[in-house]
């Protein structure tokens, strides 16, 4: 009976892991259990190499923002500094913008 179970756990992971094209044919039981392993290492693979791919794209646009923002803030203190703004009239100032790009 747990033969049978891992035959169907076989065949169920292979039609959805999409790699039961035929290409992979196990014939005993030894070969079954190789293959389940080779099919998940190669799954857990896959998606950490996906989650990679993500985490570079949203660490190059949150650095992007980030840039923009510190660039902003220094304009602000720069115009803030050139008009003699008093140091609680830039803190107003500088609390505004944290609020309101943050």
């Amino acid at each position: 009976m747990g033969m049978l179970y891992l035959r169907t756990f076989y065949c169920v992971q292979n039609i959805v892991t999409t790699t039961g094209s035929g290409d992979c044919l196990a014939s005993t039981d030894l070969e079954r259990c190789f293959f389940i392993g080779l099919i998940t290492g190669g799954d857990i693979l896959f998606s950490i190499a996906f989650g990679f791919v993500q985490s570079l794209t949203t660490v190059s646009s949150v650095n992007e923002e980030e840039k923009n923002f510190i660039d902003k803030i220094v304009r602000i203190e720069s115009y803030m500094d050139e008009h003699k703004m008093n140091s609680k009239q830039k803190k107003r100032v500088e609390e505004y913008f944290a609020y309101a790009f943050v």
